[in-house]
């Protein structure tokens, strides 16, 4: 499963039952990006939509299936890692700020006219 999938399950998982409206605002993700996963999610059982009666057109409400919940499981590692990847970003970013701050305007001036 792809970080993106992961990413949508668990909002699904989160916030279900939901639509792809929610899982796009929450991930701040274009359409381009989240519907091609719902799909995939779908045709894997992982998740499953149906239409519910809103105004003209309806919205496909969806909601995460047990084999969904079981693969979000089976990623655990995986987001651990993800988590552990962006606290040493995090952190690196952090210590480089710090370091911009304290350099003396010298530096700071000699970077900018480059």
């Amino acid at each position: 499963m792809t970080d993106l999938e992961t990413f949508v399950l668990g909002v699904v998982w989160l916030g279900g039952p939901c639509t792809a409206y929610v899982v796009r605002r929450e991930l701040r993700a274009s359409p381009g990006a989240v519907y091609p996963a719902l799909r995939r999610l779908e045709e894997e059982g992982l998740i499953r939509s149906r239409v519910q009666s809103w105004g003209e057109r309806g919205k496909q409400e969806l909601t995460i299936t047990p084999r969904g919940i079981e693969a979000l499981r089976g990623e655990k590692d995986a987001i651990e890692a993800t988590l552990a990847d962006l606290e040493a970003r995090r952190a690196w970013l952090t210590r480089l700020a710090r370091q911009i701050d304290a350099a003396p305007q010298k530096k700071r001036r000699a970077a900018s006219a480059g």
